[in-house]
Order: structure tokens, then sequence, then C-alpha cells
């Protein structure tokens, strides 16, 4: 159900093909890049906890302030997981705002995840701003 509602976001094409592996639990995260070959680490590069998707995205320590920081900013409370953001993406327009600073969310944990595996960046969700700004072009209110 939320795989489908994935494509009528009014979100770049990029992340909902990014929303579509993370529904799909197939974003290349050390545990799924196990499955393929053998790796040594599989630990969040966060918190150094066991990573999954559900982890890195919802229940890291990192994660969990960002939903709580956010669930305050739009005043919209419950359990921050995988299924609580999902659901709002099926009656798209009428949480069009929760849903664009969600998938923004989302987005940013992933490019400040990949900045510091393949970088060593240090930085802390310093372009969501600008990521949903950037998006805001393609909002039809």
């Amino acid at each position: 159900m939320y795989v489908q509602a994935v494509w009528k976001l009014k979100i770049p094409p990029r992340v909902q093909k990014f929303l579509w592996l993370l529904s799909k639990n197939k974003l290349l995260i050390r545990n799924n890049l196990a499955k393929r070959r053998e790796l040594d680490d599989l630990t969040c590069l966060f918190c150094s906890e066991t990573i999954t998707i559900h982890h890195l995205f919802f229940y890291c320590c990192v994660a969990k302030c960002m939903w709580s920081a956010l669930a305050d900013i739009l005043g919209l409370s419950g359990n921050w997981d995988y299924e609580c953001v999902a659901s709002l993406w099926v009656p798209n327009k009428k949480f069009m705002l929760a849903n664009i600073v969600n998938v923004a969310a989302l987005w940013c944990l992933w490019k400040v995840r990949n900045k510091i595996c393949f970088h060593g960046s240090q930085e802390l969700l310093g372009d969501g701003n600008q990521c949903s700004t950037r998006w805001r072009k393609s909002w039809s209110w």
C-alpha cells in the first residue's frame, strides 16, 4: 500500500526511488550488503548499534532526536516509525506539508550517513532546510 503511494508524492524522482527502496528494505546499508558479501562491521555509523533500515531511520539515537524535534514542529504525535511516516503518504493532500518535511528528514539522514560512510564527514542534518526549500517548487497548494 505504502510503496505505491511513494510515486504520488510531490518530491524529486530520485527521492521517490529512495523511498521505494526504503519501503522494500533494499537500501544498501551494511546489513543488506552483508547478504551479498562478507562484512566485518554491521554497526550503525551514528551510534555503533547493529544496523537495520528501521534502526537507521527510526530507532537510532540520532533519528529519535530528529523525529522528536519534527513532531514538536509539526504538532504531530505517534510512534515515529516506518508505519507512522508511510501512513501519511496515502492521504497525501491532507498531509502534504508533513510529507515534505518527513521525506526531507529521511533523505537528509540518508545523505548524512553517506557523507560519513564515504567521506568521513560529521555534518548532521544541515542540509534539511535547503532540501525542503528546493522541493518547494514542486509543491502545488
